[in-house]
């Protein structure tokens, strides 16, 4: 560890200044199905272009943009690379890969398209407006309203039908959930509605927007995942449970 560490340093001693203005992604700019890795490069704290990132670079910017631990970061960096399967380059269009981190039953993302290889890239407004409505008035989302919107998402109402996410896509929905509250919550535990649109949505660093003071760990983002999945089997049993 204390030689990753020393390879970071190093390269982050050489690094010049770069300009983080908001810039929307070009026609020739690839791009994942995840607003977080989006927003880094459309801000430029990873390769602008969403190809040829190092994993040392994407590193750096999950903990300087969401000041994610040492260990999640890494953990998140080698599984994109591992991904990509590009060498020790990464590709932010070979994450749309469908079923490898990709799933269906994402919260602002439709589902693939049979035979697809990639899935769609883009988030659908009109399931972004769904969910922010399920905060509360005059409340941002709780992490109890994303358990609630997941478990809707994969069992909607007045359908006997469910979704069958197999046991890693399963962890990875539920993980998602938890780690988009960890790095967008404010001081009320809260995602705000504006910050909602313009994360999911314009897939920038929305106005106002801190890292978190506290290092959002890997262990805690785990443990949030697993409430979410909790949460969700509650509503299983109770679906009228309230989310408050």
């Amino acid at each position: 560890m204390s030689f990753v560490k020393s390879l970071l340093i190093h390269s982050s001693s050489n690094m010049k200044p770069v300009d983080h203005s908001y810039i929307p992604a070009d026609e020739q700019a690839h791009r994942a199905p995840c607003p977080a890795l989006n927003m880094l490069a459309n801000h430029g704290y990873i390769n602008r272009t969403g190809h040829d990132i190092s994993i040392w670079e994407l590193f750096r910017a999950l903990r300087d943009v969401f000041n994610l631990s040492f260990p999640l970061a890494i953990l998140l960096s080698l599984g994109a690379l591992f991904v990509c399967r590009n060498g020790l380059r990464i590709d932010l269009l070979s994450l749309a890969e469908h079923n490898a981190i990709e799933h269906d039953y994402s919260l602002v993302h439709r589902d693939a398209s049979p035979g697809s290889h990639n899935a769609p890239i883009a988030a659908s407004k009109a399931m972004l407006s769904k969910l922010i409505k399920y905060a509360r008035p005059g409340h941002g989302l709780s992490l109890r309203d994303f358990a609630r919107a997941r478990y809707e998402r994969e069992h909607p109402p007045h359908s006997k039908a469910a979704a069958v996410l197999d046991s890693l896509h399963s962890h990875i929905a539920t993980g998602e959930s938890a780690l988009t509250w960890g790095i967008m919550r404010d001081s009320n535990g809260e995602v705000p509605i504006n910050r909602m649109r313009e994360f999911y949505g314009d897939e920038r660093i929305p106005e106002g927007y801190t890292p978190p003071q506290e290092s959002v760990g890997l262990v805690a983002t785990k443990n949030r995942a697993d409430e979410v999945g909790d949460l969700m089997e509650s509503y299983m049993k109770n679906p009228k449970t309230e989310t408050s």
